[in-house]
Parts: C-alpha cells; structure tokens; sequence
C-alpha cells in the first residue's frame, strides 16, 4: 500500500482495450462510496482523478468494453496522510481595507487543501482541491473585520481584514 502526502487527490490511470469504459469506484472515512466513469481512447489510454481523505483509502478500477461482457477489476489501496508543507492561508478576495456597496460579500482566498477554515468564527469554508476556500457572509455598515482561521490537526494560522459596507445612497 502506497503511502501519499500533498494535495488530497490521486490521478489513476493505465491502458486497456481502446474505447473502453473504465469506472473508479471509491470509499474511505470522508467519502461514501462514489465513482467516476470515464472512456479509454483510441490507444486505450485512460486517467482520471480521485478524491482522497485522511487514511486508508480503497480504489477499485473496472474496465469493460461495449461489444463484451468480460470485466477487468483491480483494486488500489491507497493511504493519504495529509500535507508536509506548511499551513499557509491567504485571503484573495477582497483587498484589505476595500469600501463595498453590496451588503452580501464573497470571500475566497487559499490554503492547504486539507485544512479546515472558518470565516468571522461561525462559517466553514471547505477548501478545494486546489486550496481554493470561499464563504459569503452579511455586512454592517461601517468598517468590519473579516478573521479568517486555518486548522490542520496541530497546526493554526489566521489572517485578517477589514473591509467597508457603505450602502448606496
């Protein structure tokens, strides 16, 4: 079983008959059973990404081909234990110090994409992937401070700013 740090995703892929269906079916701990399906091109290549949780994860692999009834299964184990860089949060999106109009504010910004992050202390902001995190909270008139908090086990990091709710006159 291989072991994976980084970002929570894995790329499976491999070769079978051309134009063949191959379809991931995946659990662990965080993810109910799913699959992707995908098809094998014409030199019978195929790929395709799968989410990973923290832990042992299990892929299975079936490729089977329209014109027959004979499957190919194979099953990856795979165990995710998370990120080795260190825990960074930005926020993107607004600029500190920004004057808005609209009361309803979209904030995005990136982390490690297996970091749990928080807005303003009531709103989860599940990253992506990519590290890519976005939340939408209500503004007071006047200035507000926006904190937002990354988690990953042990490890916290914050980073603030204050953006302006003027409404339109």
């Amino acid at each position: 079983m291989a072991t994976f740090y980084g970002p929570p995703v894995i790329v499976v892929s491999g070769s079978t008959l051309p134009w063949s269906i191959v379809e991931f079916i995946y659990s662990s701990s965080a993810f109910p059973e799913r699959d992707v399906r995908v098809q094998a091109d014409a030199s019978g290549n195929y790929g395709a990404t799968v989410p990973l949780s923290a832990g042992i994860n299990v892929i299975e692999v079936i490729a089977y081909h329209g014109s027959s009834s004979r499957q190919q299964r194979q099953f990856l184990q795979v165990n995710y234990a998370g990120s080795q860089e260190e825990l960074a949060l930005t926020i993107s999106d607004p600029p500190d110090g920004s004057t808005v109009s609209d009361r309803v504010l979209t904030v995005t910004g990136y982390t490690a994409p297996d970091a749990e992050v928080v807005v303003s202390g009531l709103i989860p902001a599940p990253p992506d992937p990519t590290g890519l995190w976005t939340a939408s909270l209500l503004l007071q008139p006047g200035v507000n401070t926006i904190r937002v908090v990354a988690s990953r086990g042990d490890e916290v990091t914050e980073a603030v700013i204050a953006v302006t709710y003027q409404p339109e006159p």
